[in-house]
Parts: structure tokens; sequence; C-alpha cells
């Protein structure tokens, strides 16, 4: 589960908590008493949607940590951007090499990403990362992480509106990215949104490569 959904969810419950209390002391005091009781019944409701996202998040995340084929990835992805038309795929033709985290995983939040843009074309790269040392993107990576040690994964499309990342976060409005983020960074990865000109936006998702064994 994500930290932040923990800290929400934990923000909420001492909300129903301190309430229910309140409560207790103005049992004799019809309107605040009323007050605190709609109060509880709110912070309840909105825990109990954001449990209820948790489910299917959970189902959808298992076996998200194994070793997997570049490969394995580019063919899960050209399937899914199969079944989007207008978008495309650039991959190398046989891409060597592996990545830390399940190929149908990064798939399945490459769907996710590609829904977000609202975008109908765009192009999905796949590519290893090469940047210099001082570069701002190789200073955006989690400490300790090697920009060559990264596949990146690219999506490039044309929108006047930024990648919605921080609201998604904010509001929990897709809950697999919000801990896939956490998930992948934690893994030595990280999730970048860049404006390239006023028109086009990027998504690159930096997945870790498993060391040679």
């Amino acid at each position: 589960m994500s930290s932040l959904l923990v800290h929400d969810l934990a923000n909420h419950l001492s909300v129903i908590s301190g309430n229910a209390q309140f409560a207790q002391l103005v049992i004799n005091d019809p309107e605040r008493m009323d007050t605190a009781l709609k109060a509880i019944l709110q912070a309840g409701e909105v825990a109990s949607n954001l449990l209820r996202k948790c489910g299917p998040m959970r189902r959808s995340m298992s076996n998200v940590f194994g070793r997997s084929e570049i490969a394995d990835l580019a063919n899960d992805l050209g399937a899914l951007v199969g079944r989007r038309p207008g978008w495309v795929l650039e991959a190398p033709s046989q891409p060597a090499g592996c990545i830390v985290l399940a190929s149908h995983w990064i798939a399945l939040i490459a769907r996710e990403i590609i829904t977000e843009t609202k975008a109908n074309h765009g192009v999905v790269s796949l590519a290893r990362a090469e940047y210099p040392k001082n570069s701002s993107r190789s200073k955006s990576l989690p400490p300790g992480t090697s920009t060559e040690h990264l596949l990146n994964l690219t999506f490039a499309y044309d929108s006047d509106q930024p990648f919605p990342f921080a609201e998604i976060r904010s509001k929990y409005a897709n809950l697999l990215l919000v801990s896939a983020y956490e998930l992948i960074s934690n893994a030595g990865g990280s999730l970048d949104c860049v404006t390239r000109e006023p028109t086009h936006q990027e998504v690159v998702l930096g997945i870790p490569l498993a060391a040679a064994p």
C-alpha cells in the first residue's frame, strides 16, 4: 500500500476518533453533536472509498518484483500499443538485458499512463538511459542510482497540458500509478513528467536494469 495512502487513512481515522470523543462531551447539545456525527460519517466514507480501491490494485500488483527480459517487456508493450490506435512503439529489434520488475506489470503501468494522457496519438519508446552525470535528469534520480542502470520507457504525445501526475498523487485519482511510483522509486527507478515544447509532453519511466548474473 502506498505510504501516502496510509498517511491519509491515518488522518481520516484521527478525524473519526477525535469527533467521537467530542460527541461524548456534547451529548446534551444536539446541534454540536450533529456536527461531530457528520464529520465522522464524511471521514468514514472517504476512508471506505480509498480502501475499496485497494482491492483491485492489490491484485494487479501481485508478483511485481521479478527478473524479466527486456525482450519480453517489448513484446508486452507491443501488444498494448496494438490495442491503442494512434499510438506506436519504438524499440530495438532484439533488445538484450533484464529489468528487476515484472514485464507484465510495467505494461500495466504503461496502459494507465497512456490512458491518463487522454491523447489519441503518441509514441512509446524503449531505450537505455545515457545521460551526463551533471544533467538535470540525472540529478532527479533517487540517491545511489546510476543513469546507465536505467531503461527509459518514454511516452511522448502532443498536449498543451502537462501530465497530471501531481494531481493524481494528491487526489489518489489512480492508486495504481501512485503505488507504482513508490515501488519503482524504491527499486532505484524514477518517473518524470517533462514539457519539451508548449504542446509536447513526455512521461519518462526509468526502469532499473538487473545486474548481470
